[in-house]
């Protein structure tokens, strides 16, 4: 496989669209067949009904030219952040719309052993929708504030790290009995942070606790994780310059060698207002890959960028993503062993 493949497989990204017939969905699909990309990412205005979302990942989970087979991804943590809500008949099949509970609520309501049979149909009605990718579960805690988004909306199961690795622990061993791949977030720990990264970058140096570490060192040790998600939070006290996602010392010394994690690292949205306004493509591709992350997220969705002027759904985007990771590994910005080394960390899938 040569290198200009192997960018391509770098990158999951947003697009416009519903149906197969429709042109961005073929020109989408164009991109994936040349491996200009490696997946996508559906959000609600994807989303119509449940037999046309099948039609649509159907079409766009076929193999590429070269037989690399797509992500299919969706955010779905149930509750707030909900993309595909169970139909009528899936909720009467599996006792009730479980699906609309916060993660907060579900570890309220239920034990480690009665959530199994949940997260079961949890993870099954994304596998009837052809999906191999949850940007889920949250392992941050819950610090019991309003200041913090995590709070806010019960992302998190518990602000005791035990209780959070029983939840996740459940979470992701459904979506791998269904060979989909779960992605832990947001490292090195949300839940503390005051404020929302759609809208700007967040300094967590006052407020972040090394007890956040807790779940993701937990999960690691317990050999559950695949795939963790970078955020974008700075904390001056680890690295001053850099958020946590562009930081060689979060990604490199604290996760990798610290917490001894060997498994692939994903970026948070890169189209995110803590990013876009700051870094740009160029700039969010290339402090990214020297950082150490593997895979990198465009959603392509100004609703992810609460405080950018101008940002627009862009049709060419796979396409622009690739050519500027091309220009940067000729300018040397990036290096052919950097992307080797990101292509052999996602290999798993």
């Amino acid at each position: 496989m040569d290198i200009q493949t192997k960018l391509g497989h770098l990158l999951i990204v947003g697009f416009r669209g519903t149906e197969p017939d429709e042109p961005e969905v073929k020109a989408l699909r164009q991109c994936l067949d040349k491996d200009l990309i490696g997946g996508v990412l559906l959000f609600k205005h994807n989303i119509i009904d449940s037999n046309q979302l099948q039609r649509l990942n159907a079409f766009l989970r076929v193999p590429s030219i070269n037989g690399h087979r797509p992500f299919i991804a969706i955010d779905q943590e149930g509750g707030r952040v909900l993309r595909l809500p169970w139909s009528e008949a899936f909720a009467e099949k599996n006792g009730g719309h479980f699906d609309r509970l916060q993660p907060a609520q579900v570890a309220a309501r239920y034990t480690l052993a009665d959530v199994e049979t949940y997260y079961d149909a949890f993870a099954e009605w994304l596998h009837l929708h052809h999906f191999n990718l949850n940007f889920a579960p949250c392992a941050d805690l819950d610090c019991h504030s309003e200041a913090s988004i995590i709070s806010k909306h019960g992302r998190s199961f518990s602000g005791d790290p035990e209780i959070v690795v029983g939840f996740c622990e459940q979470f992701i061993a459904a979506h791998r009995r269904l060979h989909i791949v779960p992605c832990l977030k947001h490292f090195p720990g949300h839940g503390f942070a005051r404020g929302d990264t759609h809208l700007g970058m967040i300094d967590i140096t006052q407020h972040w606790s090394r007890d956040e570490l807790l779940p993701f060192a937990m999960l690691i040790r317990h050999k559950k994780v695949q795939l963790i998600m970078m955020s974008h939070l700075i904390h001056r006290g680890i690295d001053d310059t850099q958020p946590v996602g562009f930081s060689a010392k979060w990604v490199q010394e604290v996760l990798r060698g610290e917490l001894g994690y060997q498994g692939a690292v994903v970026s948070d949205d890169l189209h995110m207002g803590a990013i876009y306004g700051s870094y740009g493509i160029e700039g969010a591709i290339a402090q990214s890959l020297q950082a150490g992350v593997n895979l990198l997220v465009f959603s392509n969705n100004p609703a992810a960028n609460l405080s950018a002027q101008g940002l627009t759904f862009d049709p060419d985007l796979p396409q622009k993503l690739h050519a500027t990771m091309a220009s940067l590994l000729r300018c040397g910005a990036i290096t052919k062993d950097q992307v080797e080394k990101s292509w052999q960390a996602t290999s798993f899938f």
